[in-house]
């Protein structure tokens, strides 16, 4: 099962040059729905998606997504839970979420 949710943030310019002059940062966690790779610009998250294979495999789909962007792995957890928070929020709409999320972030 591979399950795949699509957030673009970047321009139609960018993605159609395959994100060239685009840093990309990186990051894999588990979740309740199982193991995620999340990824982003500085403009927000560019891609999410749930994998069943290994996270080489799940970078690769990344990288042949935007093959002309740099990437850089997030190797910190405050690094990672800066991109997951905010992700997560979102994707559920939870209220209490979202406020803990912008708590977390006046911490971080």
């Amino acid at each position: 099962m591979h399950t795949h949710i699509q957030l673009e943030e970047m321009t139609e310019a960018e993605y159609r040059n395959g994100g060239a002059q685009l840093e990309i940062s990186y990051g894999f966690a588990e979740s309740i729905f199982g193991p995620l790779i999340v990824a982003a610009t500085a403009k927000g998250v560019c891609h999410l998606a749930f994998y069943d294979g290994t996270q080489e495999a799940a970078l690769q789909t990344l990288q042949q997504r935007f093959p002309n962007a740099r990437y850089q792995a997030l190797l910190g957890r405050m690094q990672q839970h800066a991109i997951f928070l905010p992700v997560l929020a979102d994707l559920f709409c939870n209220a209490q979420l979202k406020l803990l999320v912008q708590l977390l972030h006046l911490l971080l």
